[in-house]
């Protein structure tokens, strides 16, 4: 075979290596950014779909104006064309928040100042006396108490004692209710409440239900907001029951009712002319609840300056 002269081999050199590099970057770098072009164009196209599926403008600046709307619906300010300041869901909802726990934060304002006090300060000793308080004023007045019946009582263990204590306030504030509206608190003859000198008496119908916490992630450790339910039974005529009901979220009270069973209860009336019965009075089991907020003051806020007056000592400090 004929040598081939060195100027042809030489080129045969170069496009041999020129093959070789074209290969090689269509193998390593063409081919891999094709494969990487048809991926996105796929997810863009995908994307495209379920964007258009939505309904929401896929212009650019439609959505900027869009996305204003929506800041100032959530921050408040001005909306264009209004022709003044709305009040932003944010501040709304502190607003709700604010309403539904208003009851429970005057106490705790009047005793302890604010609710990190009294989420921090407040001891079983209080509670205790806070209790027996109440469970001696309402067996004055027929109403017994027992922990078996309630789910509360000297002894319970809770792991925040400042909870137990805002069962005490919501019973307090319901109990004193009923009775200010000439209602009577049914009772239990199968749970006995037995007084120091050994005497009997059917316990109240009075049920505290497992406390609800309200999160906005599963994975926050505070609760924004607790919610205290308490179940009862009552008695009493059609008049003062409806306005018992009124009551409930009237006059600083903030207590929703969430279940209520009415049942009737007849009147028999028998004379020498006619027997009638007549609906009178009437039977009420009602779950209503309580709710406490465990901040100061909403997420994002800045803290109100502390007060220089002196705190007021809760009893049994």
């Amino acid at each position: 075979m004929r040598k081939w002269p060195k100027q042809h081999a030489n080129l045969f050199a170069i496009g041999a290596f020129l093959l070789l590099a074209v290969v090689a970057t269509h193998l390593f770098f063409i081919r891999p950014m094709a494969v990487k072009v048809r991926a996105d164009r796929s997810y863009i196209s995908t994307t495209l779909a379920e964007l258009t599926s939505t309904g929401w403008p896929l212009d650019p600046g439609r959505l900027a104006t869009y996305l204003q709307l929506k800041k100032a619906e959530l921050n408040g300010g001005k909306l264009e064309g209004a022709v003044k300041d709305t009040i932003g869901m944010r501040r709304k909802s502190q607003d709700v928040i604010n309403r539904c726990t208003s009851m429970l934060n005057n106490k705790i304002q009047k005793m302890f100042g604010n609710t990190t006090d009294f989420t921090h300060d407040v001891t079983r000793l209080d509670f205790q006396e806070e209790y027996n308080d109440l469970e001696q004023r309402l067996a004055g007045k027929n109403i017994f108490l027992t922990e078996e019946m309630l789910g509360l009582g000297e002894n319970t263990q809770a792991q925040y004692t400042y909870q137990l204590m805002l069962q005490v306030w919501m019973l307090d504030r319901i109990t004193s209710l009923i009775m200010d509206n000439n209602l009577t608190i049914q009772t239990d003859d199968k749970v006995v409440y037995q007084d120091e000198k050994g005497r009997k008496k059917a316990a109240a119908k009075l049920q505290f239900m497992p406390i609800i916490e309200y999160r906005l992630y599963d994975d926050d450790k505070t609760p924004y907001l607790y919610e205290i339910p308490l179940r009862f039974a009552i008695q009493g005529n059609t008049e003062t029951v409806c306005k018992f009901l009124r009551i409930l979220q009237s006059g600083g009270n903030f207590l929703p009712v969430s279940q209520i069973q009415v049942s009737s209860i007849p009147d028999v009336r028998n004379d020498d002319t006619q027997l009638s019965m007549e609906t009178r009075n009437i039977r009420i089991e009602i779950e209503c609840s309580a709710f406490f907020c465990p901040l100061d003051r909403p997420a994002g806020e800045p803290a109100d300056r502390k007060s220089t007056a002196p705190k007021i000592l809760p009893k049994g400090a």
